[in-house]
């Protein structure tokens, strides 16, 4: 069996080529632009968790992209936490809430964050 040898170019070719699928798979979710398609919505993700920026950045964010919005997170960096979606729809909420099992028999490092 021969050894891979991993060059820098052939891991950025892969997680680019890894961040493209995934964009393409939220694609219909409306979703802030991102800077970079290796890191996703990261500098999104800092801004709303900027303590002094949270609330406004948030309102913002519902502004411009409506009552449904996610911010898609590398893969590579949050394999458990890929997308955070965002709704203020009661609707999506009380289907997510009639789940039970969703929050009762969910895998180790999933998190749900709500605020009212």
């Amino acid at each position: 069996a021969g050894a891979a040898v991993l060059t820098p170019a052939a891991i950025y070719a892969y997680l680019l080529r890894m961040s493209r699928q995934r964009q393409a798979f939220f694609a219909d979710t409306p979703q802030p632009k991102e800077t970079s398609a290796i890191f996703g919505g990261l500098e999104t993700l800092a801004m709303l968790n900027t303590p002094e920026k949270s609330l406004s950045a948030n309102r913002q964010l519902y502004k411009e992209l409506g009552s449904t919005w996610g911010v898609r997170l590398p893969k590579w960096l949050f394999p458990n936490n890929e997308f955070f979606l965002h709704t203020c729809d009661p609707a999506i909420i009380a289907e997510i809430q009639s789940k039970k099992d969703v929050f009762h028999s969910r895998p180790t490092g999933m998190v749900f964050d709500t605020t009212i």
